[in-house]
């Protein structure tokens, strides 16, 4: 599909040097998105086990709760709670800002491809006119060149994500046994 909009690119811009490096822009965006989507898993593989703890912490206190309110320690728990939700929420925003960087990356690269598109052709020949039916139909292939590459770049992420959910289920089956 990519090799195929690529050609027409061409034929649309009539330019080889301008759409590929329309495309090559494209391209280049996938190794930083690849880095961000590995940072996003560093810090949900390390955010992971703090909100197990808790989450397991207060069932344990819940299945035990007349003990808790006879002693009166919610206060006690209360904090404790605060504390390491806070250890949490110190990765759940380094996490949201990976995403929004993430989700930068898509929304941006089909609007730099375009601009380098059509800065290299203008560049590399002086008479060429750009038209509004060349800009709207280069914007809508190159948003259509955008697609595969950023469902590539989910892609490897999601299957990431699959693969992380995959060990810590095989982990606790095997602490089950």
């Amino acid at each position: 599909m990519v090799i195929v909009i690529s050609v027409l690119l061409i034929l649309v811009v009539g330019d080889a040097l301008a759409a590929f490096s329309g495309v090559a822009c494209l391209v280049a965006v996938l190794p930083l998105a690849k880095l961000v989507t590995q940072k996003l898993i560093s810090i949900r593989r390390a955010k992971a086990p703090l909100t197990d703890s808790r989450v397991e912490e207060i069932g344990e206190v819940i299945s035990g709760i007349r003990v808790t309110k006879l002693a009166g320690w919610e206060p006690l728990w209360t904090q404790r709670w605060k504390d390491r939700r806070k250890k949490e929420l110190k990765y759940t925003r380094r996490e949201m800002l990976f995403a929004g960087i993430s989700l930068l990356l898509v929304v941006m690269s089909p609007v730099i491809a375009t601009a380098c598109l059509f800065i290299v052709a203008m560049n590399t020949d002086r008479n060429a006119r750009i038209t509004p039916a060349k800009a709207f139909t280069v914007v809508s292939l190159i948003g259509s060149v955008r697609f595969p590459l950023n469902k590539l770049g989910t892609l490897v992420g999601q299957v990431a994500q699959a693969w992380r959910a995959l060990d810590r289920i095989a982990s606790f089956v095997e602490n089950n046994n």
